[in-house]
């Protein structure tokens, strides 16, 4: 029997897409580059905030690169709101309830994954919870 699982929580357990989207076109924006896709943002919204920001702007490096990873990051972390994936809070209740051992790992700060679980209510199900800076 599994005794474990370990989960993303970006795009397994919670939608980010448009959360994410909406946030580097809104750093876009402050710096007159063009809007992107949600389409788009999904290619590269795995690898980060700095290759998703330099990714976007087709910055490569620089200075501005780097306050637009600032201000992306400074955005994100009031706007954060992603809702869970049809059927995720049903099946974490039948792993928990099948004695399983819950672990989430997000690439994106702990402060934000937490509060991403927490305000969808499934931050119970988790006895690990890892990130990016922790």
């Amino acid at each position: 029997m599994i005794k474990g699982i370990i989960f993303d929580l970006d795009g397994t357990l919670i939608n980010t897409l448009e959360g994410a989207t909406s946030a580097v076109n809104y750093v876009l924006k402050l710096h007159d580059f063009p809007l992107v896709r949600s389409q788009d943002v999904f290619y590269y919204i795995n690898d980060g905030a700095e290759y998703l920001m330099a990714t976007a702007s087709k910055l490569q490096k620089g200075e501005l690169l780097n306050k637009m990873v600032e201000e992306f990051k400074s955005y994100y972390s009031i706007h954060y709101d992603a809702p869970l994936f049809p059927g995720v809070s049903d099946a974490l209740t039948q792993l928990q309830n099948d004695g399983r051992f819950l672990g989430v790992f997000s690439n994106k700060p702990i402060t934000i994954a937490k509060k991403q679980l927490e305000q969808n209510y499934v931050d119970g199900f988790f006895e690990a919870i890892k990130a990016e800076d922790g």
